[in-house]
């Protein structure tokens, strides 16, 4: 304690201040560390649990040495490295939170219930699996489906067809895709019979309708195609000119006009049945008029006169019918613009276009066009970049990306907590021996040759005196 005090007392008081703050420092650094050591994150496995839910579910986490927490909303949240094992167990055991039967109905089987009894049970059975399927998905807290069925009579057609409804709840900050809302409905479709994907109907917790946003998925699959069909073309087209002209002398743009909706066309056309390369005739009918009259030199005679003549023939022929199917997303027309910054002969010129054109398949009867120009690099006005009263501004403001990496850098490190608190207590540890190794006293500076003998002078001097006092 009193060479600490010595120490204190031999520093500067700007030496003192400095070492007051470095422990300070160092205080701060380890509590830090040791709070995002010891502190621990929780990822929500349910909410808005009754009590019977959240009975069952905790007896079943602390069967299974699952950490959990429930707070005051009654949310359950257990440790973000178990919550895939949290959702097996609670799947394994059966425990769900909504309690809907499924085709486990059946297994003990009354041979004396009645078949509207059975029809209620199959639907019931029916819901609960389809429930069961839809709560595995990763953005479905929970859900409710109903159906629907049509009865079923002999001798009568059914005019009601079989309808559904499924209610989502999502959890919090999550959202279905299209994709995914129209894969639901494709699902509860393909389950139950007679079911359209159209008569599916999704709605969420707030009681939006989901399955209205999922028709327009065709309507974004149709652009993705269209853009996919021109990148395609696009490349095919650079990759020729590459082989030709410089890359920072020619433009490609390639336009697609697809169908948006489905066609289909029947033709018909009647073919003779030839035999020996002559047509069959099925029948032939004459039809023959004649006008009679007195003979001249005999009256008791009659003559004929051919006055007209009808002949109708009856060929064989054949019927073709032709049916074809045009789906939604073919390609209608296809436009192709090619711009060259060099000059070119219209002789290279016309076969370079005939060379695109066949490189991309262009059918002039389909209405596909190409356009071919050759227009010079245009020759600008010198910048006005040191003018002093042109500077524009940027519209938009751009992040920093010096900051965003640090950032992303940051939280990637805030990620492995026992290393910030290693970090950050090597770091202290660190700090603290620079700053002893800094406000140490200095070593008093080695003697010369002169001043040690002069001490040991009076070294000896010192004992002599001593020896003669003894």
């Amino acid at each position: 304690m009193n060479t600490f005090m010595n120490i204190w007392h031999s520093i500067s008081q700007k030496n003192r201040i400095s070492f007051i703050l470095l422990v300070v420092a160092i205080l701060l650094l380890a509590a830090i560390s040791l709070f995002l050591l010891f502190s621990q994150n929780y990822s929500l496995l349910f909410s808005n649990l009754s009590q019977q839910e959240q009975s069952l579910i905790v007896k079943e986490l602390n069967r299974s040495g699952i950490d959990y927490t429930i707070d005051d909303q009654n949310s359950l949240y257990v440790d973000p490295d178990q919550l895939h094992k949290a959702r097996l167990a609670i799947a394994n055991s059966g425990l769900e939170q909504n309690q809907l039967p499924g085709l486990e109905l059946f297994d003990q089987a009354d041979y004396g219930i009645s078949k509207f009894a059975q029809k209620i049970n199959y639907q019931r059975a029916l819901q609960g699996e389809l429930v069961r399927t839809i709560n595995t998905l990763e953005e479905v807290r929970f859900s409710r489906v109903h159906i629907v069925l049509p009865e079923t009579r002999a001798f009568r057609a059914n005019s009601s067809k079989a309808k559904a409804s499924v209610t989502l709840a999502l959890h919090p900050g999550k959202k279905l895709s299209p994709l995914q809302i129209e894969g639901l409905r494709t699902l509860v479709a393909s389950a139950v019979p007679n079911l359209l994907a159209n008569q599916v109907t999704i709605i969420d917790q707030n009681g939006q309708q989901l399955s209205t946003d999922a028709s327009k998925f065709s309507a974004f699959s149709t652009i993705n195609q269209k853009r996919d069909l021109e990148l395609f073309y696009q490349k095919k087209v650079e990759r020729l000119l590459r082989r030709i002209v410089a890359n920072s002398q020619y433009t490609v743009n390639i336009d697609i006009a697809l169908n948006q909706v489905s066609e289909s066309i029947h033709q018909e056309r009647s073919i003779p049945v030839r035999e020996n390369g002559k047509v069959i005739v099925r029948q032939t009918v004459e039809d023959k008029k004649y006008q009679f009259a007195k003979d001249k030199q005999n009256d008791m005679a009659l003559t004929d006169r051919l006055t007209d003549e009808h002949i109708r023939r009856e060929y064989v022929f054949s019927k073709e019918t032709r049916t074809k199917k045009q789906p939604a997303g073919t390609i209608k027309s296809i436009t192709v613009a090619v711009l060259l910054s060099s000059e070119i002969s219209n002789t290279d010129q016309n076969k370079l276009t005939d060379l695109i054109s066949k490189s991309v398949g262009l059918q002039p009867g389909r209405g596909d066009s190409i356009s071919v120009s050759v227009i010079p690099a245009l020759q600008l006005p010198e910048s006005k970049a040191n003018n002093d009263e042109y500077n524009p501004q940027p519209v938009f403001d751009t992040p920093n990306s010096e900051n965003t990496f640090f950032q992303t850098l940051a939280d990637k490190v805030l990620e492995k907590k026992e290393v910030v608190s290693l970090v950050f207590s090597l770091t202290g540890i660190t700090l603290f021996l620079i700053v002893l190794l800094t406000i140490r006293k200095k070593k008093p500076e080695r003697l010369t040759k002169d001043e040690r003998q002069q001490l040991l002078l009076e070294v000896k001097n010192w004992l002599k005196v001593d020896s003669n006092e003894r």
